[in-house]
């Protein structure tokens, strides 16, 4: 445990974003090795499951609670076997919050959009995240008040700086896939729901698309959440807000009794301020 004054815009001193880099790339080559050799079954909540997923998890766990001695440990896979006192103590002190594939569904389906995530809560705050979209050789991660490029395959780590859009009636929309099932949207703008909320967010922040519509779990996002406040772009919760690094904040469901727990409140609008200041009222009257 440090005693360092830790906050979301200055990261947390103990962050190694090389390391970090060098583990999302492991477990991205990992799952691209292995994928056609895999299989998936279908989850409790209906969601798939690969081995791939398991091992990436386990891969993140061992190295990353090394990095940080002391600290805790919140995957997709293995959240429902954590007690309740040990969820308590993750919002105090260091936490790692990981989704070993987001997109679990493209993965296993032989589609490129998904991501490898890792987050670092400190004291309930997302401080520090990288992400890695394999087959899509991008890598993006935080370090100190900056952002980080690099190819997912190697090479060096470089800085990076995303130019804002504005609102665009040709402009790309990624929709979630809840979004995708309970809306009809009219707009000319094109449209594209891929299954992984890493990916669709990331192509927001690199300039691919314009705007993402959808709704998330905590450890779907956690490694995403500081690259987007680094980057400046706003995530919009209707009804409870902006999803802040402050995981405690309102926007996510975490009570146990919570009847989607981890789960946003309600489907976000993130993209750059002027694009959500542009909005056409289809998107808050449908949505």
């Amino acid at each position: 445990m440090t005693t360092a004054t830790i906050t979301p815009s200055t990261g947390h001193p103990l962050w190694n974003p090389e390391a970090i880099a060098q583990l999302l790339r492991t477990c991205g080559q990992n799952a691209l090795h292995g994928r056609r050799h895999g299989a998936w079954r279908l989850k409790g909540d209906g969601s798939l499951v690969t081995a791939l997923d398991i091992a990436n998890e386990r891969l993140l766990r061992d190295e990353l609670t090394r990095l940080i001695p002391g600290s805790r440990f919140i995957g997709e896979e293995t959240l429902q076997s954590c007690t309740e006192d040990y969820l308590d103590d993750c919002f105090t002190g260091d936490c790692w919050i990981v989704d070993p594939i987001d997109g679990t569904a493209p993965f296993a389906h032989g589609f490129p959009l998904w991501a490898v995530s890792v987050g670092l809560m400190h004291d309930g705050h997302l401080v520090d995240g990288g992400v890695c979209m394999p087959s899509l050789g991008e890598l993006l991660l935080t370090a100190g008040p900056a952002l980080l490029r690099a190819d997912a395959d190697a090479g060096a780590l470089r800085s990076f700086a995303p130019e804002p859009q504005s609102w665009s009636p040709g402009g790309m929309i990624e929709l979630g896939q809840a979004v995708v099932r309970t809306c009809r949207l009219t707009l000319p703008n094109p449209l594209l729901a891929t299954g992984s909320a890493v990916q669709a967010i990331s192509s927001v922040i690199l300039g691919d698309a314009m705007l993402y519509i959808g709704r998330f779990k905590l450890y779907d996002i956690a490694g995403l959440l500081p690259i987007m406040r680094r980057a400046g772009l706003r995530a919009l919760v209707p009804g409870h807000g902006e999803m802040t690094p402050d995981v405690r904040g309102g926007a996510f469901e975490l009570a146990p009794t919570a009847a989607h727990r981890w789960s946003l409140h309600a489907t976000a609008r993130i993209g750059w301020p002027q694009t959500l200041e542009q909005l056409p009222d289809e998107l808050n009257d449908i949505l």
